[in-house]
C-alpha cells in the first residue's frame, strides 16, 4: 500500500506500507520518462511501523510513521543522491501515530493521534537533532488526519470529532523560533471523515 507520495525534481518519493518482514518505508522512483518509471532506491527505517507521509525539501526527506513501539515516528533522511538509500540523519519519538506532515522553512508541521497535541511543530534547522517547538490541543479527542502549511496559515483536519470542530484554520508565527505561536482563526464541524 502507498500511503502518500511527494515529487521533487525527477523523483517520486513514496511512503509505503508493505507487509513483508524486511519492508522499505520509503521507495524512490525515477520519473524522468513518465512512460517508464523505475524504482531506484528503498529505505527501511528502524522499528516496525508503517510510513504514513513523506516530504522532501532540498537534500532532506522527512518521513512519518504510525506509532512505533520499537523506534521513533519522525525521520530525517539524506537524499543527496536519491538513487541510493541515504543515511538517517535524525529522529524524533512521539509514541503516537504521526499521520501527516507539511514543511515550511525550518519547521515541520505534523498531525498526530495524541489527544492533547494534534498539532506539533518541529524545529528541523538541525537535521541531527529535530525538536518540538510547539504543540496545540484541538478541541475533542479526534486524531489529526491531515495538515498543510501555506505562508502563515495552517490547516488541520481530524477524524469525526463529536460536536467539536474537525477542520481548523490557524495562523502561525515562527519569527521567534523559541516562542512559536499558534492562533485559531476559524473552525467548523463536518459530520464525516476528513482524510
Amino acid at each position: 500500500k502507498i500511503n502518500n507520495v511527494f515529487v521533487a525534481g525527477n523523483y517520486a518519493y513514496l511512503a509505503t506500507q508493505q507487509t513483508t518482514s524486511n519492508k522499505p518505508e520509503m521507495v524512490v522512483i525515477r520519473i524522468i520518462d513518465p512512460t517508464n518509471p523505475i524504482v531506484v532506491s528503498r529505505k527501511t527505517l528502524t522499528g516496525s511501523a508503517y510510513a504514513k507521509d513523506v516530504a522532501v525539501v532540498g537534500n532532506r526527506a522527512y518521513i512519518t510513521t504510525l506509532s512505533n513501539s520499537s523506534g521513533p515516528e519522525f525521520f530525517v533522511i539524506d537524499v543527496t543522491n536519491p538513487e541510493q538509500a541515504g543515511a538517517t540523519l535524525g529522529t524524533l519519538e512521539f509514541a503516537n501515530n504521526v499521520n501527516s506532515l507539511s514543511i515550511s522553512g525550518n519547521f515541520a508541521y505534523i498531525a498526530t493521534s495524541n489527544n492533547t497535541k494534534e498539532i506539533q511543530i518541529i524545529d528541523i534547522s538541525n537535521s541531527a537533532m529535530p525538536r518540538i517547538s510547539k504543540t496545540y490541543d484541538n478541541p475533542g479527542n479526534a486524531d489529526g488526519s491531515d495538515i498543510l502549511i501555506s505562508g502563515n496559515n495552517l490547516y488541520l483536519s481530524t477524524m469525526p470529532n463529536s460536536s467539536n470542530p474537525n477542520f481548523g484554520i490557524f495562523t502561525v508565527n515562527t519569527s521567534n523560533p523559541t516562542d512559536v505561536t499558534i492562533t485559531g482563526v476559524g473552525q467548523m464541524s463536518l459530520d464525516t471523515d476528513v482524510n
